[in-house]
């Protein structure tokens, strides 16, 4: 297919199911670690990812952009997974529908938020300035979410049992 270009929507749609499967597939691996564990090895994971799609965006490599944006699916999934358990554990049995609903807002509001904003900075300066601006911010918002999830993560993992809602220390 010599000469054919492909549609840039395309190739969204692609990384966009492919960080959704990568996200749902690993759920059982995750699963398996500890919160502590998990925040420490999907925070890793989703900091090295992004400078690699970032990277691969700013230099016009595709394949680089690529292997970042599959890596990003598991990455969010560990995050995503172990944050909403740990909400699910600090919230008591009666406000727990309530907690997840509030966690599923401020999930969807991080992930439209930025791509609208990064939309609109790349139409005010450049679409490389948009992007870098974007992986700062991301990755800002990623120390700080490990961070407190790591405060409040427990060591001993899901196995334990939870059966009172959690305290922060």
């Amino acid at each position: 297919m010599v000469g054919t270009t492909i549609n840039p929507l395309s190739l969204g749609a692609c990384a966009v199911l492919a960080t959704l499967g990568g996200a749902g597939l690993n759920q059982p691996g995750w699963a398996q670690l500890s919160d502590r564990e998990a925040c420490r090895t999907s925070g890793a994971l989703g900091a090295s990812a992004l400078l690699l799609t970032t990277a691969g965006l700013v230099v016009g490599s595709p394949p680089v952009a690529a292997v970042g944006v599959v890596l990003l699916g598991p990455a969010a999934g560990g995050l995503f997974m172990t944050s909403l358990a740990i909400v699910n554990r600090f919230a008591d049995a009666a406000s727990r529908g309530r907690a997840a609903t509030h966690y599923f807002i401020v999930a969807f509001a991080g992930i439209v938020v930025p791509v609208v904003l990064t939309g609109v900075l790349s139409d005010a300066l450049s679409q490389t300035t948009a992007v870098l601006v974007f992986c700062c911010v991301v990755l800002a918002c990623l120390l700080v979410a490990a961070t407190g999830i790591e405060r409040c993560a427990d060591p001993i993992g899901p196995a334990a049992g939870w059966t009172e809602p959690a305290t922060c220390a």
